[in-house]
C-alpha cells in the first residue's frame, strides 16, 4: 500500500512539473517578445536623450524614427502581458505580479505611453519634439516604477 501511495505521489509530482514546464514554454515566447520590445524602446529613448542633452548632434529624421519606434511598440504592450506570463510561468521575467493584479492601472499606463508617444510622432517642429521627449520618458518611468523589477 505504501509503495502504491509513493508511486501515486511521484506521478502527481511529475505531472505537476510537466504542467509548470509547459506553462513556461507557452509564456517564454511572449516574454522574449516583450523583452525585445522594451529593449527597442530603450534604444530609441537613448537616441532621443543623447540628442536632447547635446551629447549627439540633433537629427530630426533620427528623432522621428525613434518616436515612430516607441509609438509602434507602445501599441503592442498589452498583448504581450497575457495572464500566465508572469513569474508563475517559471520563465525569467522582470515583470511584477502587480501587472495582473492591477490590470486596469497597467492598461492605463500603457495607454499613456501610446498617447504621449503619438504626440512625439506628431510634433510639427524641433521645439515641440524636444519638449515631448521628457514627457514620453516620464510615461516609461511611470510604468516601470510600478510594474518592473530592477534588472539583475
Amino acid at each position: 500500500m505504501r509503495i502504491l501511495a509513493c508511486r501515486a505521489a511521484m506521478a502527481a509530482a511529475l505531472l505537476l512539473g510537466l504542467a509548470v514546464a509547459g506553462e513556461a514554454e507557452v509564456a517564454a515566447p511572449q516574454i522574449t517578445q516583450r523583452q525585445d520590445l522594451m529593449k527597442s524602446n530603450s534604444a530609441a529613448v537613448r537616441i532621443l536623450v543623447r540628442m536632447l542633452r547635446g551629447s549627439e548632434p540633433w537629427d530630426r529624421a533620427a528623432a522621428k524614427q525613434a518616436a515612430l519606434a516607441i509609438n509602434s511598440n507602445s501599441k503592442q504592450i498589452m498583448s504581450l502581458f497575457p495572464p500566465g506570463s508572469g513569474t508563475e510561468s517559471g520563465a525569467k521575467t522582470g515583470a511584477r505580479d502587480a501587472i495582473w493584479k492591477n490590470p486596469a492601472d497597467f492598461a492605463a499606463k500603457a495607454q499613456t505611453l501610446e498617447d504621449e508617444s503619438a504626440k512625439l510622432v506628431a510634433a510639427s517642429d524641433d521645439m515641440a519634439l524636444k519638449a515631448q521627449i521628457p514627457v514620453v520618458g516620464k510615461a516609461c518611468s511611470g510604468c516601470h516604477e510600478a510594474y518592473r523589477n530592477a534588472p539583475e
